[in-house]
Formats: C-alpha cells, structure tokens, sequence
C-alpha cells in the first residue's frame, strides 16, 4: 500500500513533500496510521495484527475516557433519543439518579406532564393511597434533581377530598440535608380545588425575593407542601411500606417534617429530618419550569 512519507527517527508517520500527513498510534512492534488526504488505514512493515489490535479498547468491559456527549437534536424523536441516553449517561457516570424511582423519569421523558421536568415518582405508577394531611404540618416527599436544572414552578395534584377553610398554604424545595432552598408566596385562603394539578410559583430562595431557582448538584431533594386548615385538601401519592424499618432506611423518602406551622418558612431554615416512620404518604409532586 503506497503513502507519500515515511517514517521519521523519532518513531512516527509522517507526510511528505505531496502534504499527505498520517495521523497514528505506535508500539515497539509497528505502526497504524490514517492518511489525512485519503482517509486510508496504513501500516508499516513492522506492524503485525495482534500488535496493531493491542492498540484498540477491547470489546469486552472497554475504559472509556473523556465527556459522553450526543449530537444536537433535529426534530422530536432525535430529542426523545438524546433525553434517553443524556439519563443512561448520568446514571453510568454515578449521579445517584440509579438510586432513585425518578430514573424511569429520567429515562422515559416522555411520560412525564407537560412542562415537567421531574417527579418525586413516575405518574406511570400506580396510586394506592390518597391522603388527608394533618393540618399544620410539613409533608416532604423525595425527588432526585440533576445541577444546574433552572426551576420556576412546583406541582401537587389534589385527590377527590376538599379543602375546608384554609388560612395557609405553601410548597417548597429542600436539599438532602433538610435546608430550604426555594419556597413559594402564601396561598392563604385561596382554594385547591379537587383533583386538580396545583402549581405555586417560586417566591423566595436564598438570596432574596426570585421567580427561579437553580439546582447546585445532582441528587437527592426533597418537594415539601403545608396547609393549615380546618381540613386539608387530600393530596396523590403512594403508600409506603407497612415496615417501619423498611421506611427508614437511609435516605428516607417520605414523611412529616416540621409540625404546628402556618406562614412559610424563612431563609435560613433546616427542616427537621424524616425519621421513616411505618404509614407516611409519599405525596406525587414535580417540579416545572
């Protein structure tokens, strides 16, 4: 196989005077190069196959390097693909979204209402349970949340039960470790009507009065909602295990956080941690832009 060039005494192809350069990889046994003016594979006399194939990834648990990206999208299935592999890429690369019931969210965008961007759980899933939450207290639900996600709205759907005299209610969005991070206005006694997908404008965050907020790593949040009324507005979700051992494994989904509130919460504010205790609600809820 001809190639204008040949090799240089520091080991690699090179072009010559007819300007076809040779991109290649080198051993001590040979050599396998490209040509850049007519994209043909090269090999010096001294390659062999098994030193030219040891060059390559195997095939079999192959290290990979550099950043997963994927092309950009043209039209709405190429969108659909990217969505799938950009959440096998996070999951692969170690996110703790695999730890998650958001992965089928992730994977399965899809399925998820408009303007969602994630859910506590799949609403693909079926709901056993809806509840009527204790008046007064902090119902946090876990959700897991990608960084830098921008996040302008917060979502809970209401089941068959009616509000009866509200004077506060609220949602918010907490990190891992309990502390507020974004917070909507007061409802006060604005009705939630029955089966109804609620969404509250963010109001507040940390730095001050926002209408967004926007996630600062990868992983476990927690969608939190509060009404006090002479009796609350029953809220969608999932029943979880009757254990209360199994509900307490770390981290712990679901439960009441804070009791006996009313206005919403302050900046700087920790919510009291869950405790996983048999017979908490896992409320649906999701997060919109």
């Amino acid at each position: 196989m001809g190639l204008a060039g040949g090799l240089a005494t520091n080991g690699e192809l090179t072009g010559g005077s007819g300007g076809s350069g040779v991109s290649s990889l080198s051993n001590s046994d040979g050599y396998i190069g490209v040509s850049a003016s007519t994209g043909s594979v090269v090999l010096s006399e001294g390659a062999t196959l098994s030193s030219t194939l040891a060059l390559l990834a195997p095939k079999a648990s192959p290290t990979f390097t550099g950043t997963v990206t994927v092309p950009t999208t043209v039209n709405s299935t190429d969108a659909a693909q990217k969505a799938y592999v950009d959440g096998v890429a996070q999951l692969v690369a170690g996110t703790g979204l695999a730890k998650s019931a958001n992965t089928l969210s992730v994977l399965n965008t899809v399925l998820v209402p408009t303007n969602a961007l994630y859910e506590t759980f799949s609403r693909d899933l079926n709901f056993s349970s809806i509840a009527i939450p204790t008046t007064t207290d902090l119902y946090l639900s876990a959700i897991a949340l990608p960084t830098g996600l921008t996040i302008g709205h917060l979502h809970f759907v209401s089941g068959p039960g009616a509000v009866n005299t509200p004077t506060n209610w609220w949602f918010a969005l907490y990190d891992n470790n309990f502390n507020l991070l974004a917070i909507t206005a007061d409802q006060t006694s604005a009705t939630w009507a029955i089966n109804t997908d609620k969404s509250l404008a963010i109001a507040t965050i940390a730095s001050g009065s926002a209408t967004s907020f926007t996630t600062t790593y990868t992983g476990l949040h927690y969608l939190g909602v509060m009404q006090k009324a002479t009796t609350c507005v029953q809220i969608a979700g999932i029943a979880p295990a009757a254990n209360a051992g199994v509900n307490a494994l770390a981290p712990v989904l679901a439960g009441i956080s804070n009791t006996g509130l009313s206005v919403p919460q302050t900046f700087p504010t920790t919510a009291t941690a869950l405790t996983g205790a048999a017979g908490q609600l896992r409320f649906y809820g999701y997060v919109a832009t």
